[in-house]
């Protein structure tokens, strides 16, 4: 009796490993899920620029106290970015974005008019930077993406006074940047998408007029394109 209960034990048992096995070769027999293929992408954007904080100010503020003048005020460009898509990983993006475009310099001009110089001036900015950002899917053909990156800015821009010379914006400097944003993207074909965003960029000092006046870089940009995912 014992050695029949024995036998029907292991056969139990060896019936349970038996149907375990089965279950594991069954899952492993399922096919993974592909991974999304890694595609390139280009963007051509038009872009606003809108500089904060104080070195956008100009220094006549630093000697002259009450006096509120802007010497860099909102601007605009293009950007051109190209990257790859579905890297790092599904649903990730890693591109690299080149930014140019001019500063507003119009309220300083009018303030050096309205007391006898007849300033003209130009600024302009650039700025490099890599993003890496991360799909929040909203629609079938509407995705939001978040992220940011870092990179390199610099400024550059001249004054010309009739009744003297001109001279180059010698306090505008190269700066590390860091770029955070959101942007949404509205597929309107498998290749064609329009994209627009909005963010911050920060970063160390862009404007310096010696001693210790440096000033941090600090704005908010927006653009609006295309993109074309090949």
């Amino acid at each position: 009796m014992l050695s029949s209960r024995a036998t029907i034990t292991s056969l139990g048992i060896a019936a349970l490993v038996l149907a375990a096995a089965g279950r594991a070769a069954a899952q492993s027999a399922v096919p993974a899920e592909p991974r999304p293929r890694i595609r390139p992408v280009i963007e051509a954007q038009g872009f606003g620029f809108m500089p904060v904080g104080s070195w956008s100010h100009h220094v006549y503020e630093t000697t002259m106290p009450g006096l509120s003048l802007q010497q860099f005020g909102p601007g605009a460009g293009g950007a051109l970015t190209f990257g790859l898509r579905n890297i790092p990983g599904p649903k990730w993006d890693l591109l690299l974005r080149v930014y140019y475009g001019v500063l507003g310099t119009g309220e300083w001009e009018r303030y050096a008019a309205e007391h006898g110089s007849n300033v003209s001036t130009s600024a302009r900015l650039g700025n490099v930077g890599v993003l890496v950002t991360r799909d929040i899917d909203i629609a079938p053909t509407f995705r939001l993406a978040v992220g940011g990156g870092p990179g390199i800015a610099w400024g550059s821009g001249e004054e010309t006074d009739p009744a003297t010379t001109t001279y180059p914006y010698s306090m505008l400097k190269t700066a590390a940047s860091l770029t955070i944003g959101v942007r949404g993207i509205l597929a309107l074909s498998p290749v064609v998408s329009l994209v627009g965003e909005i963010g911050g960029m920060v970063g160390t000092p862009i404007v310096s007029y010696g001693g210790s006046d440096d000033r941090l870089l600090w704005a908010l940009v927006g653009g609006i394109g295309v993109r074309v995912t090949l």
